[in-house]
């Protein structure tokens, strides 16, 4: 398990570390006014959820408004079946084109 703030890059910086290192666990974004929760799989987010929202709609939220810290929890496994699909790359890119169409 580790812990931090999260920084200026938000959860989308701690995301593509995640991807990069090719993490697996549980990532508990913490503080924030909702129970947060992205699981990874080898580096690749494959299940997200922010208080009732899931899936790719749960990132865009986390990563618009990301709560001030985190903790990883190695090798924490999903409560269910995957909500998010694709590659980490793809599923990262496609939080990005929701997040500037909504910024539009």
């Amino acid at each position: 398990t580790f812990t931090g703030a999260v920084t200026a890059g938000g959860v989308m910086e701690l995301l593509q570390f995640c991807q990069v290192t090719g993490k697996s666990g549980r990532l508990d974004l913490i503080d924030g006014p909702e129970a947060a929760s992205v699981f990874m799989i080898q580096g690749a987010p494959v299940y997200a959820q922010v208080g009732k929202t899931m899936g790719i709609d749960a990132l865009v939220q986390l990563a618009h408004k990301p709560p001030p810290r985190f903790s990883f929890h190695a090798d924490a496994l999903p409560p269910g079946d995957r909500n998010l699909q694709g590659s980490a790359q793809g599923i990262l890119m496609e939080v990005a084109r929701m997040m500037d169409e909504q910024g539009k």
